[in-house]
């Protein structure tokens, strides 16, 4: 599939409303309603800071809670949304603060399409990430919010298709904070990390495991362990399930299961994560949500790969994206590109990823 296309940097988000010098000026507001996305406000932050920008976040308490842990949030207001009504209020502080540039962080649900058309803002230019652009032609109130967007901007370079070329900018939430990189961890054995929650509508873990019966033996020679790195007895989790099967089949050295229903803490999350040798993203063609995934969805794994600069091991149906290609591990079979991925040089791909990130910064950094 030809990328040629794809138009892959980060607006600047200064000059969309006016000079460089005016911008300056301008009071930013940053709204997330819910306590997701939590990793594309650090990219948001990281190219809208300026010393004479002033960013206000309105954000619930569990994100302002994660904010406080991280020197890049010092300095700046940020406001706890109350769980009644958190559009009128964000209105209310916007208004009261003469806001005028507000990012949506999420830019979809009840809450946002009330404060776009009921908040009385006048003269405010919004912008805002879509994660989710395949209800942009399904949903009446999702076109409604695109509809007052100043800009409309997707996660990753294959979800811009042709046909959405002309109505949409993309971005790749690439920038991590300085305090996730510090805690680095020495394994003794090669660490291979599926990120995220563990349901599996969401990864293929029934292929790993057949992988883990079919080539236990050899894993273990090799020294490879693969970590579930997210909750996984949440409502929707399938830790029970894997759990079970981990233990029946005493595989506990092989395939590591956090027993968590909450999330990680952030500084813990990340340090394994720049720890580990290869992600390992488990998406596959012969699975609905592998579609998702080229046309209308981002994986955070793909984010916690550039960010960490840490390769991933996809399917080699991958391969055919020139973002992916010359990063990354693929593979037919499973068990041969994971010995080759312990085995060849990380210092090649790491230095690769560590390239493609820079150039991310440097082209989407607002001049």
């Amino acid at each position: 599939m030809n990328q040629s296309h794809i138009k892959t940097t980060l607006p600047n988000y200064e000059k969309l409303y006016s000079t460089e010098s005016e911008a300056m000026k301008k009071k930013w507001a940053i709204l997330e309603f819910e306590n997701s996305h939590f990793e594309c406000i650090h990219t948001t932050v990281n190219h809208l800071k300026n010393d004479r920008c002033e960013l206000h976040f309105l954000v619930t308490k569990n994100t302002a809670k994660r904010m406080q842990k991280l020197k890049m949030y010092q300095g700046h207001k940020v406001h706890v949304l109350t769980e009644n009504k958190q559009w009128l209020e964000a209105a209310k502080y916007c208004n009261t603060h003469q806001i005028k540039n507000i990012f949506l962080n999420s830019a979809s649900g009840k809450k946002v399409l009330k404060f776009l058309y009921f908040s009385g803002l006048r003269k405010s230019k919004c912008c805002g990430y879509i994660h989710n652009p395949i209800k942009s032609n399904k949903s009446m109130s999702q076109w409604l919010i695109e509809k007052k967007l100043h800009k409309k901007i997707l996660l990753s370079p294959q979800i811009l298709t042709k046909q959405r070329k002309d109505k949409f900018e993309v971005f790749q939430p690439v920038y991590f904070p300085e305090e996730f990189k510090q805690n680095h961890i020495e394994n003794e054995y090669s660490e291979f990390i599926i990120p995220g929650q563990v349901e599996f509508k969401r990864r293929d873990y029934q292929f790993l495991m057949e992988q883990i019966s079919k080539h236990h033996k050899v894993f273990r020679k090799e020294k490879i362990v693969f970590r579930c790195l997210g909750s996984s007895l949440h409502k929707y989790g399938d830790g029970k399930k894997l759990k079970k099967w981990i233990t029946d089949n005493q595989y506990s050295d092989i395939l590591i299961l956090a027993d968590k229903t909450g999330d990680f803490d952030d500084l813990e999350f990340h340090a394994l994560i720049s720890s580990a040798d290869i992600i390992l993203p488990l998406i596959h063609p012969y699975k609905k949500e592998y579609q998702d995934y080229l046309q209308d969805k981002f994986s955070g794994a793909f984010a916690l790969s550039i960010g960490h600069q840490i390769p991933m091991l996809m399917s080699e149906s991958f391969q055919k994206f020139d973002h992916f290609n010359p990063y990354h591990f693929f593979y037919g079979d499973f068990l041969s590109a994971c010995l080759s991925a312990k085995n060849r040089s990380k210092i090649e791909f790491k230095n690769k990823l560590e390239n493609y990130y820079n150039q991310c910064l440097k082209n989407n950094i607002p001049l």
